[in-house]
């Protein structure tokens, strides 16, 4: 149950903070004061997407916390064992900064909106205006059947077989659908293995190549400054290295304690003397060769245009031919493992078909079920003599199947209604009216929260579309739900108000020159006002009116015996 909702910098909200208890819990005000800027915030604490515009303007962040009384049992593994207290609370809380991350956190620990999300689900069930587009689209009809399926076992089986199908269909796709269309592969394969080999680069070698062609187109230059080291060396280093050695040989008759110097002066010498033969040598091969700086320019524009074909560098050049030579071998003895591909498929979507099958039994029983409840509901709700059903299409040919192949089975299936009796079941979104569908999902969300337990109910503005005696239907159901679960209703409804065991008035008012929501928990007086407001205006007849409402509703709790 939520216990407590805090708010701060969300829209035209400075600061909220509402308390919750147990039944059903109203709110109501004036359109525009800022209803749907609860549900919005109740929404981002529970994980869901939310984009800056939610931050107040002129604030740097927006936050919100929702604390909950839990029943530890009905937690996510993860969420018992790291997140909660001995009190059974849970405290939600998100943070979003107008520059930066978000923080999540359950209990004060960080956490992930992925982990919140999943909590979340099995906190509160909030019932919108979406809603109604969801089931709208036939596409979305199937899931809801889903919901009140056991059918884990053969959904984990489907996955497991549709990825084990879908790995076969992709490998196959890797050998091409047919015996042609793999030779023209193993084709182009053996072309591009060829080109690069007849190449047949090394590693780092048109640095190498760039190196040689500098080194060639600039031979001129090499020579002479070759000659004039090797002459300075002949001319300059080398005589003065021979009168200091003259001179230290005359010092080593008197002192013979420089005798290591004297040896390392005759080894420089004779270093020197290699030196000015080795650039002598040099500068004898260093000629300009044409033909080798054309051979040397054609290789390398060779390396260079496989580069680009086959991944700028030559260590990627290599490594595609490597692939592709692992490829023609593949393709090349591909026929054996085409027709073992073949057989996978077939077989994966034989067991497919026939677990599809399994399940639409399960999911038919549970439409037929279904329909019970929902016409059970809609009654009680005020379209008596409703009939509705899940129309299932024809199953598809299991020679066929293969080509379908469907991780959710094989069924689809499209709700049909008529709310009106003598009249046939249509699609659902052909003949339903705003006021029918309101009522058709409050009927759909009762069962589903006795299905998953969900603690804590949220209707945004359930009473599109209706009024009178309908509206106290609603209202009426909404209090019966109530009793089960925890409700909160944002209403237009004098009824649903007058019902309610706590009414909060939201509204907006002008400080210093900023609009601020407020909401605030009515007492008797006022809740008789709101009501008389709702239906109309504060007139004496609207507040004898207020009354008279209050009382219907506490005759249907003790009705109930709420």
């Amino acid at each position: 149950m939520l216990r407590n909702l805090y708010i701060e910098n969300i829209a035209l909200i400075d600061k909220l903070d509402i308390p919750f208890e147990a039944g059903l819990n109203c709110l109501s005000g004036e359109t525009g004061a800022g209803k749907s800027i609860i549900v919005d915030a109740l929404s981002f604490v529970l994980g869901e997407r939310a984009d800056k515009t939610l931050i107040k303007h002129g604030k740097d962040y927006a936050f919100v916390e929702a604390i909950f009384s839990v029943n530890e049992n009905e937690l996510p593994t993860d969420v018992r064992e790291n997140y909660i207290n001995e009190e059974n609370t849970i405290i939600l809380s998100r943070k979003m900064y107008a520059v930066g991350k978000n923080e999540v956190r359950i209990n004060g620990r960080a956490a992930s909106v992925t982990l919140l999300k999943e909590l979340s689900h099995r906190l509160v069930d909030i019932f919108g205006q979406s809603e109604h587009l969801y089931l709208f689209s036939p596409e979305n009809h199937l899931s809801v059947i889903d919901g009140f399926t056991a059918a884990g076992k053969e959904h984990e089986q489907l996955t497991r077989l549709y990825n084990e199908f879908e790995q076969a269909k992709k490998e196959l796709t890797f050998f091409g659908e047919d015996e042609s269309e793999r030779m023209r592969t193993i084709d182009l394969l053996e072309y591009q293995i060829n080109e690069i080999t007849d190449i047949s680069p090394e590693p780092c070698e048109d640095d190498q190549l760039k190196e040689k062609l500098v080194k060639i187109n600039n031979a001129g230059k090499i020579k002479d400054e070759l000659l004039f080291a090797a002459e300075s060396v002949n001319e300059g280093i080398l005589p003065n290295l021979q009168n200091v050695i003259k001179a230290l040989g005359n010092v080593l008759k008197y002192d013979s304690s420089l005798a290591n110097v004297f040896s390392r002066l005759e080894s420089m010498k004779y270093e020197a003397e290699d030196i000015s033969d080795e650039l002598e040598q040099t500068a004898d091969a260093a000629e300009y060769d044409k033909y080798e700086a054309e051979e040397t320019e054609r290789r390398l524009d060779a390396i260079n245009r496989l580069k680009k074909k086959y991944g700028g560098s030559i260590e990627k050049v290599l490594e595609y031919r490597r692939a592709a030579e692992e490829k023609k071998s593949m393709l090349s003895s591909a026929s054996e493992r085409v027709a073992e591909l073949n057989s996978v498929i077939k077989a994966v979507s034989g067991k497919m078909y026939a677990i599809s099958g399994k399940l639409s039994e399960k999911r038919k029983e549970t439409a037929t079920r279904l329909s019970h409840e929902i016409e059970k509901e809609l009654g009680e709700l005020g379209i008596k003599g409703a009939q509705f059903a899940a129309v299932f299409e024809e199953a598809p040919d299991e020679e066929c199947y293969s080509e379908t192949c469907d991780p959710n089975g094989y069924d689809k299936a499209e709700f049909y209604l008529s709310a009106n009796v003598g009249e046939p079941m249509k699609p659902l979104a052909k003949v339903i009216s705003g006021g029918e569908m309101s009522r058709f999902m409050l009927a759909i969300k009762n069962i589903t929260a006795e299905v998953e337990k969900v603690p804590t109910m949220i209707f945004d503005e359930i009473d599109s579309g209706i009024s009178g005696n309908i509206a106290r239907m609603v209202a009426v159901k909404l209090m019966r739900v109530s009793s089960e679960h925890q409700c909160i209703v944002i209403t237009h409804l004098p009824q649903i108000a007058a019902i309610s065991d706590r009414n909060f008035l939201i509204e907006k008012y002008v400080d210093n020159g900023k609009t601020i929501s407020k909401v605030t928990l009515l007492d008797d007086e006022s809740k008789i006002r709101e009501i008389a407001r709702l239906t109309g205006g504060g007139s004496d007849y609207a507040l004898l009116h207020a009354r008279e409402l209050i009382e219907w509703g506490e005759k249907q709790k003790r009705a109930e015996k709420i």
